[in-house]
């Protein structure tokens, strides 16, 4: 019926197609993502085209097939939510539409956004739509706004759906977030292809690295300086060299921004103390339901404070799958019997760190 096009944090602008409803296995889908521009292309689209679509994983809606390939479909050339031209940028061989206003109230939106999630800064209180309501009153223009925020809190407290407590409780996650540790921060600051896993990876070197690049003892200004002689980020294990000339073109692009930060956040300890060798390297993947930790994150927490490192899927290098149900027919469960990884519960592993 449509193809509705919205912007990213990175200037990305994503396609969705608009469908006449369908059910496919049990619920009804109404839309479905394209990913690119090559997508559309290699489809042919058209609205009024007729389409195949599976749930892909029995989960995310995707169109297969195009029966009709009218191919009428003219692509935008100006951003849906500034106005701006647009460009089409090649990336891996696919077709990748951006915006090109730095200052795109979109990009502007889901970086902030971004910056205040749970993986980021941790501001509890702060949906989307209220930061779409301070930002269109521009309370909130950057990170370093949302520090300062404060001084307009009367002003928030009249405008519908916030009121005096919540904007009292607001500040004050606002404030709690200034305490941040260093992943998190880099988390928050909005990286392409960073997310929580190769933030701690980054951080920890940035932490434990030996090479002197100045004389300045916070975290952010060191990885800032890093990125000022254009770092080689590609040698750190899971790193390549797009995602190492990623970290320096968006840092460059938005260091001003970024370094407003240094005066504003306390960066505390963001590594556990490696108590003993115990685990001595080995490399654990976690799947399932936890029933002797809190969370994910605690688990973690502890193989890496013996000495083990953990890792996203099952591969040949796995030594150990956690999983309660170890005789789940899991995807990792299966994955683990067919490469040989050892496969222990959480109290076999409670075991071994005695």
């Amino acid at each position: 019926m449509d193809i509705e096009w919205s912007t990213s944090r990175t200037g990305l602008i994503n396609p969705v197609a608009i469908l006449e409803p369908v059910e496919i296995d049990g619920t009804t889908v109404s839309r479905a993502s394209l990913c690119n521009v090559s997508i559309i292309k290699e489809l042919e689209l058209g609205i009024g085209d007729t389409v195949t679509l599976i749930k892909a994983n029995q989960i995310i809606p995707q169109i297969t097939g195009n029966l009709t390939r009218s191919n009428t479909y003219e692509l935008p050339t100006r951003c849906p939510n500034c106005g701006s031209p647009v460009i089409i940028s090649n990336s891996s061989d696919r077709e990748m539409m951006y915006c090109t206003n730095k200052h795109c109230i979109a990009k502007l939106h889901d970086k902030i956004s971004n910056f205040a999630s749970r993986e980021g800064m941790n501001i509890v209180g702060i949906s989307d739509e209220r930061l779409r309501v301070l930002m269109e009153h521009k309370y909130i223009t950057d990170f370093a706004s949302l520090y300062s925020i404060h001084q307009y809190k009367d002003d928030i407290a009249k405008i519908d759906g916030f009121g005096k407590i919540s904007v009292e409780n607001l500040l004050a996650a606002i404030e709690a977030s200034r305490e941040c540790k260093f992943a998190n921060l880099l988390v928050a600051i909005g990286i392409p292809g960073i997310g929580k896993s190769t933030a701690k990876t980054l951080a920890k070197y940035c932490i434990y690295d030996n090479v002197t690049v100045s004389n300045k003892n916070s975290l952010l200004e060191k990885f800032l300086a890093f990125v000022d002689i254009d770092f080689d980020w590609s040698h750190i294990s899971g790193f390549g060299e797009a995602t190492s000339k990623g970290i320096n073109e968006y840092v460059i692009e938005n260091r001003d921004e970024i370094e407003a930060l240094i005066p504003i956040v306390k960066i505390i300890d963001d590594e556990p103390k490696q108590l003993t060798n115990k685990l001595g390297g080995k490399t654990f993947c976690i799947t399932g339901k936890l029933i002797h930790y809190e969370n994910r994150d605690a688990l973690v927490a502890d193989i890496e404070k013996y000495g083990g490192k953990i890792v996203s899927g099952v591969t040949a290098k796995t030594n150990y799958l956690i999983t309660n149900d170890t005789e789940s027919g899991s995807g990792k469960n299966q994955k683990a019997r067919q490469l040989g990884t050892k496969i222990i519960t959480e109290q076999d592993f409670i075991e071994m760190c005695r």
